[in-house]
């Protein structure tokens, strides 16, 4: 039985994580074909409304006070919104959804490994992936979501163990995975032209950056844009087919 001081941690544990399940799951929808319940996130109040309230339960320095800011002077339409997400969200447009394809290996060559990673990441937690690659950046957010609630419940329930451990495995996650790429997808499709989605991804990159703050994970940023080589590497990419 977990004692009283305890108690009151994992209710305050819980909180904070429950709170942030709720920003991923909402950034998570985000990326999938938008619709008008999209839309109403993003015009009114329920995503300014979370960030609100996470505003006031993370631990001093960590601010996300001012995350809103990244929308200002955008209009979200629903016409418009179908149209990016149709011209830029594409394998030949440079700015793809998917991790795996903002991978500057040494020769460019796409890789099985971040994919099975990311996989037995998913199947740890008993989530599947129907329709669409394990590397989609809907698919690494709901993830989040997932865990960040998992850790919630287990910090209600006082499973300091349990707690932690679903702590860590955002840490990694983070560390691994969805912490590296977050900018570069973001330059990407401000060098895409993309007006709607690239403020949405600057706000998920900042968001991503004030979680591993809080994690303390610190993920190896890639480069961007797209098949650009490392800097310093000297090795130029090798031709992009059609551009």
């Amino acid at each position: 039985m977990p004692s009283q001081e305890s108690f009151a941690v994992g209710r305050e544990r819980a909180e904070v994580a429950f709170q942030r399940s709720k920003i991923y799951r909402i950034l998570s929808s985000s990326f999938l074909y938008p619709d008008e319940e999209l839309l109403r996130f993003l015009k009114e109040d329920p995503l300014s409304g979370e960030v609100a309230t996470i505003a006031g339960l993370y631990p001093p320095g960590i601010d996300p006070s001012d995350l809103m800011q990244e929308f200002g002077g955008v209009s979200f339409d629903l016409d418009s919104m179908v149209d990016e997400y149709v011209r830029f969200f594409s394998l030949k447009n440079g700015c793809p959804p998917y991790e795996n394809e903002y991978y500057e290996t040494n020769r460019y060559v796409y890789s099985t490994e971040p994919m099975a990673d990311i996989a037995g990441f998913y199947r740890a937690f008993g989530m599947g992936i129907q329709g669409e690659r394990p590397d989609h950046i809907g698919a690494e957010l709901e993830f989040m979501h997932l865990a960040a609630r998992k850790e919630a419940e287990a910090a209600w329930k006082g499973l300091r163990e349990e707690t932690e451990l679903c702590a860590s495995i955002q840490r990694k996650f983070l560390q691994d995975h969805l912490g590296r790429w977050m900018d570069a997808f973001s330059e990407a499709l401000e060098e895409a032209g993309s007006v709607l989605y690239h403020a949405i991804a600057r706000f998920l990159a900042r968001w991503v950056d004030l979680e591993c703050r809080y994690l303390n994970a610190s993920p190896e940023k890639m480069t961007s844009p797209l098949f650009r080589p490392i800097e310093g590497s000297g090795e130029e990419p090798p031709a992009c087919p059609g551009r």
